[in-house]
């Protein structure tokens, strides 16, 4: 789902500012894996999280915790592979906070439920989504730059609350940047903090299919629509 303006100017500025400067010192991490990508955390992103988690929650309908959060700076050639989430990424928004050209496009596969959505984000507008349920990724970015921020909460009192301190998701983040540990080990590690299947993945978040629909920042829950677009892509 789509919200346009989720975050006032006001902020977008300060997080622009924050990430410029985080540029400006050397403080963001190089990615090879996401092709040329800035990578960052930081205490006032972190704090800022927690700032907007009861929004985040009005907008999902239920009372969130945060979980982690990571912003990024994409340049010419950078992508975001398809793939789902751990599950310490039950309730996501991805953010706007820059474009240097054109919105760069961020697909969603809901499967049987709507099919392919596309969504073009212009800075402060956000994309509310199920990381682990849904697959989501973004082509080849062609030129220019896109800075993105990605936040996540899981559910006060659901099932994944035990995933609120990401502890495997840590240690396979630093097994993976330390460089002695074999790609079958690694594999083994990934597929525990984000399985590829879930036993159910409608049924193990509470039956929840959030599909888009784009609202006004002043609504507060989720819409659910069912336009059954089974294949095609919708843009929004």
């Amino acid at each position: 789902m789509l919200i346009r303006n989720f975050l006032s100017q006001d902020e977008v500025d300060l997080i622009r500012d924050e990430m410029e400067m985080q540029r400006e010192l050397g403080s963001m991490r190089y990615e090879s894996d996401h092709g040329k990508t800035r990578h960052s955390k930081s205490n006032y992103f972190k704090a800022f999280h927690k700032s907007i988690t009861r929004r985040v929650s009005d907008v999902f309908g239920k009372p969130l915790v945060p979980t982690y959060e990571y912003t990024r700076i994409y340049y010419a050639g950078g992508e975001l592979k398809k793939h789902r989430d751990r599950l310490s990424c039950q309730n996501s928004m991805t953010v706007c906070i820059h474009n240097t050209e054109d919105p760069w496009p961020f697909y969603v596969d809901y499967g049987d439920v709507e099919g392919v959505s596309c969504y073009t984000m212009m800075p402060g507008d956000a994309v509310f989504y199920l990381g682990p349920v849904f697959p989501h990724w973004r082509e080849e970015l062609k030129s220019g730059e896109v800075w993105q921020q990605f936040y996540h909460w899981v559910s006060l009192n659901g099932p994944y609350h035990a995933n609120i301190d990401d502890d495997m998701t840590k240690q396979y983040q630093a097994a993976k940047r330390s460089g002695t540990v074999s790609k079958e080990e690694l594999e083994k590690m990934r597929r525990q903090t984000n399985p590829d299947k879930l036993r159910d993945r409608t049924i193990s978040f509470g039956g929840e299919i959030k599909v888009m629909a784009e609202v006004n920042p002043g609504e507060s829950k989720l819409q659910l629509t069912h336009h059954h677009n089974l294949k095609g892509v919708k843009s929004s």
